[in-house]
């Protein structure tokens, strides 16, 4: 039986009063850390320093990711930010993500604005909800991707 099966068990314990369920919770935290701690301590230098990199990297990209309408930064600024040089960013961001950082951005800001689409919100306001100010480059990028332009949507 592996640490998750004997977590849910504590978990699924439904019988004992809430103040019992409160301790079993804070056990089965404790215990997932005590096996992450002990997975992480099983990877090399290397790997763990790529984990610690790649959380930096998908930390900025959250950021920048929650406001569309901002230009993302340049690659050499974001690079800064998770304090690395452009080209090792370039090659963990490829690694991370398996393309590159603009093909990434336009698909990102695609996705998002097909969401606000079919949502019902009409083409310009979801162009300029991503960022996007040439209604007629919205809709060329928006078409290049999905195969269909973005007021055959709805």
């Amino acid at each position: 039986i592996n640490c998750f099966n004997i977590a849910q068990q504590l978990l699924d314990n439904e019988r004992s009063s809430s103040m019992r369920r409160l301790y079993v919770k804070g056990q089965v935290v404790k215990l997932l850390g005590h096996f992450y701690s002990n997975l992480n301590n099983g990877l090399s230098k290397e790997e763990r320093q790529f984990l610690e990199e790649a959380e930096k990297i998908k930390e900025q990209i959250n950021i920048v990711s929650n406001d569309l309408s901002v230009l993302w930064p340049e690659l050499i600024a974001i690079a800064a930010l998770c304090n690395m040089g452009k080209s090792k960013f370039v090659a963990l961001f490829n690694k991370i993500f398996g393309c590159n950082y603009y093909a990434y951005y336009t698909q990102v800001r695609m996705q998002k604005a097909q969401l606000l689409i079919q949502s019902g919100l009409h083409v310009s306001e979801a162009g300029h909800s991503v960022g996007y100010t040439n209604m007629g480059h919205f809709s060329k990028v928006y078409k290049e991707y999905f195969g269909v332009a973005p007021s055959h949507e709805v």
